[in-house]
């Protein structure tokens, strides 16, 4: 699956840091509540860029297609709205600008986000390239990234470019209307991902990638205050944080898993695991223990905070590409929800009612 790419991040962070003014009230983390149905992405097969969305109850029963995109597109990073009644999504087509999408737990009312853009065209073609959306608390607005305008060298595409005009997080109504930047660290400069607020809004927490010159694809979680001040580094540099965060429902821990090995392979999940740390950097404790053969692909907590979803081959059908399972937020008690020889992934946890 695509990484997004623009990644010379400067080594101190002193270029611009914005933040929307009033956006305390944006949080985003695994809503507080009861516990409701799962969706998740299962591609076809392993090699086939052809992923749809799927929901099922939160023990696995009642497994159901969600999306139906074109071949060689992907539908991922799905988040829960906070009352259970909408999905948003990122469409990814093998070719071209990824975009924003939201639709019904039960499949209708499909809607396009992200501004209209030429199938198989990309940026600075088109306006903008979104991915990773993730709800507000209040179900009002909308944080994500995106890409937009020139791209280095001359003539590339967003999988090839070394850099990229602006790559910023953004929040927008829930419509996508009205975009406001959050953080962007200037021009060619910086990939912001992935963004995950704390439960009281006051801080946002985001992947951050930096290519330290050419020598490296490093990794890092950050955090910022709500207005662009207090930026710091969450995570010691001997561990590289993957995609998916998760705030926990009641703020005191954030979910990540690992990203080891090249951009491609880590995206693949092998040798990864999953890692809680305190927002304050301390506490930083590994939850799983599998294996450099063994993929470990993301997940979310539960809306009661009583347990995690992720995907993992090591204990899945064939042991080759992950199936959803379930543990405890200690680590504990492993349960498989699925058992099919798809690829399965990104799974996140909505809310009851």
């Amino acid at each position: 699956m695509r990484s997004k790419v623009g990644l010379h991040a400067a080594a101190t962070f002193t270029i611009a840091v914005l933040a929307l003014a009033g956006v305390g009230s944006l949080a985003h983390a695994t809503a507080p509540g009861t516990n409701g149905r799962i969706v998740f992405e299962r591609l076809r097969s392993q090699n086939t860029p052809w992923g749809e969305l799927f929901v099922m109850n939160a023990d696995g029963t009642g497994v159901r297609k969600l999306t139906h995109p074109p071949s060689g597109t992907e539908d991922i990073n799905a988040d829960w709205s906070p009352d259970g009644s909408r999905i948003v999504f990122a469409r990814a087509p093998s070719a071209g600008a990824h975009s924003m999408w939201v639709v019904k737990p039960d499949g209708t009312g499909l809607r396009r986000l992200t501004p209209p853009c030429p199938p198989g065209a990309g940026i600075p073609q088109c306006a903008a390239d979104d991915g990773w959306p993730v709800w507000s608390p209040d179900g009002k607005h909308l944080a994500f990234q995106r890409l937009s305008g020139p791209l280095r060298p001359k003539g590339a595409t967003v999988d090839t470019a070394r850099r990229i005009y602006k790559d910023e997080l953004l929040v927008t109504d829930a419509n996508g209307r009205h975009p406001r930047t959050l953080v962007w660290f200037g021009p060619w400069r910086g990939d912001p991902q992935i963004p995950s607020w704390s439960p009281d809004g006051k801080q946002l927490v985001f992947l951050e990638k930096s290519d330290n010159g050419g020598n490296c694809v490093c990794r890092a979680l950050y955090i910022v205050n709500a207005d662009g001040s207090g930026l710091h580094r969450l995570t010691p540099p001997s561990v590289a944080p993957g995609d998916k965060i998760d705030w926990s429902p009641d703020g005191s821990a954030i979910l990540f898993r690992t990203h080891p090995g090249e951009d491609l392979k880590g995206a693949s999940g092998y040798g990864a695991n999953l890692f809680t740390i305190h927002p304050d950097g301390t506490g930083l404790r590994q939850l799983t223990h599998f294996g450099p053969s063994d993929r470990v692909v993301p997940g979310s907590y539960s809306p009661d905070g009583a347990s995690i979803v992720f995907g993992t081959s090591a204990k899945a059908v064939g042991g080759v590409v992950p199936d959803v399972f379930a543990m405890n937020a200690d680590g504990t008690d492993l349960r498989q929800l699925t058992k099919t020889r798809n690829f399965e992934t990104q799974a996140d946890w909505g809310p009851g009612g």
